[in-house]
């Protein structure tokens, strides 16, 4: 039961969820998190373990690219490990968006869905600069999470 929307994650209406409440995740492609990590939160510890781990690699490398080697030694299948920490009910890929935030919302019966603001790609253009086998090397780093998320 529920709605595709934007990878092979269904969306389960609310009422199914119980008393918990309804989570929803939206994550990322495992490469794109990386270098965005490297460019934007720059080693921040969050408190959350599976993020923090992140800045041990950080205070290690000197640019994203050692970064990202930094992982596929010492964290590979981190990323999604990670996004599978949320328990959510139901995963949106930001690449996806606003798109997929809205039809979600929409599917659990948001009259007003169209006004939600959601993140929106933005023009990051260190993405472009990467390597293909770098990008291929995170990719099989995780594998499980990018082919339940349709990375590919």
């Amino acid at each position: 039961m529920g709605l595709e929307c934007g990878s092979r994650f269904p969306l389960k209406p609310p009422d199914v969820c119980g008393e918990a409440g309804y989570r929803v995740t939206i994550v990322r492609h495992p490469f794109l998190w990386l270098r965005s990590y490297y460019e934007t939160v720059k080693g921040f510890r969050t408190g959350i373990p599976g993020v923090d781990l992140f800045s041990d690699l950080y205070r290690k490398s000197k640019t994203s690219d050692e970064f990202v080697n930094a992982y596929l030694t010492e964290a590979p299948g981190a990323v999604g490990r990670m996004f599978d920490a949320y328990d959510s009910h139901s995963m949106l890929k930001y690449e996806d968006m606003p798109r997929a935030g809205v039809q979600f919302l929409r599917s659990i019966g948001e009259k007003n869905a169209a006004k939600f603001e959601f993140p929106k790609i933005l023009g990051e253009n260190w993405v472009f600069d990467a390597s293909r086998e770098l990008w291929a090397a995170v990719v099989r780093a995780e594998r499980d999470f990018c082919d339940r998320a349709e990375y590919f």
